[in-house]
């Protein structure tokens, strides 16, 4: 073969592969611009500046296009700013190129839960959940929505699939109590309260609502003690006040009912059910008094 045509194939085939790796290299330094642009969206999104947040990985996505964690970021900055429907327009995006993430689905069911478009909420906690059976997040969504639709059954299996997934989860324990509650299963909403206090103890609202459940089961003695936890913690509870008093009152003891209802009122002299169950303290003192005379 002719010298000199070796020779201008091998500076050509050498010519070919320095733009080769010439383009492999303009790739990977576009590639890693693109990941710094992200990784400064996610810092400003995690100081809540969504705006510069979404400039800078808008950066990111003109760089490199197919970038999934991209795209979902760009639209957490506009759920961030309350702007739900776009928000989706970009989880879409993320999802069309990595369709089986379920936290991509998940804040895309956030967003119509947010934008109170429960329907299609519910649709995408469930594939939430079909992706990864151990979405608690998305369980103890799908039991508030329909906790507040008081379809509390439904409510309860869906806290109870969370439960599943995380026996040690404080939140769930309190929110299936309340829909046992809600249903008068007060023993079974008795024990989901007893465990979330295992978990908490200092938490008011569980030893409120497990009082609560406690007065409803006619164990008014195991409501003063929980009401007065509550009173230890949120002393300018007016309705926990109101309650102990009303316990106290059930077990006739009306010196201590009336000087909670007292302190009720204190805190608000306008609040009607204090002053009934006030006057109703005061009619029944007068007629044990009377029935004893």
């Amino acid at each position: 073969m002719n010298k000199l045509y070796i020779c201008c194939m091998m500076r050509g085939w050498t010519i070919g592969f320095t733009f080769i790796l010439l383009a492999l290299g303009t790739n990977v330094l576009q590639g890693q611009t693109a990941v710094r642009f992200y990784n400064e969206a996610v810092q400003f999104y995690l100081n809540d500046a969504a705006d510069e947040a979404e400039e800078k990985v808008r950066l990111a996505l003109k760089i490199q296009r197919s970038y999934p964690d991209a795209w979902f970021l760009l639209g957490q900055t506009y759920a961030q700013r309350g702007i739900f429907k776009t928000a989706i327009k970009y989880y879409k995006k993320a999802l069309k190129q990595t369709p089986n993430n379920p936290d991509y689905r998940f804040h895309k069911a956030l967003a119509y839960d947010e934008m109170g478009k429960l329907r299609k909420a519910i649709r995408f906690y469930l594939e939430t959940t079909a992706v990864d059976p151990h979405y608690v997040l998305a369980w103890k969504r799908l039991g508030a929505i329909y906790f507040l639709a008081s379809d509390y059954p439904r409510a309860i299996d869906n806290y109870s699939h969370a439960l599943d997934s995380n026996p040690m989860d404080k939140d769930a324990l309190l929110s299936r109590g309340n829909a046992q509650a809600a249903l008068g299963h007060f023993p079974e909403a008795i024990s989901d309260y007893d465990q979330a206090l295992q978990l908490d103890s200092a938490d008011p609202n569980i030893y409120y609502n497990r009082a609560s459940a406690f007065f409803s089961n006619g164990d008014a003695y195991a409501a003063v003690k929980d009401f007065s936890m509550v009173l230890e913690r949120r002393p300018e509870d007016r309705d926990a006040w109101l309650n102990r008093g009303i316990s106290l009152l059930a077990l006739e003891l009306y010196p201590q009912a009336l000087e909670d209802l007292d302190r009720a009122l204190a805190l608000d002299s306008n609040h009607a059910d204090t002053w009934w169950n006030r006057a109703y303290l005061l009619h029944e003192q007068d007629s044990v008094a009377a029935a004893r005379a």
